[in-house]
């Protein structure tokens, strides 16, 4: 039927990949990642999702720990 395709588009795709590299170095906080590929932090997250990301706490991410 008609409306748009599922998924993202190639251009995004790149940028979910690219996105996906940076969170897993755990460089960067998720404000500088979204800053860098000029998107917003829903965005950020909606494409590590798509990725099949596990998204983790900022505590866990830093300490490798879960948040008591």
């Amino acid at each position: 039927v008609g409306g748009r395709q599922r998924g993202l588009s190639e251009e995004a795709e790149r940028t979910a990949i690219v996105a996906e590299t940076l969170y897993r170095e755990q460089q960067l906080g998720v404000n500088e990642i979204a800053q860098r590929l000029r998107i917003s932090k829903v965005t950020l997250y909606k494409y590590l999702r798509h990725r099949g990301v596990v998204i983790h706490s900022h505590r866990q991410a830093a300490t490798g720990k879960l948040a008591e």
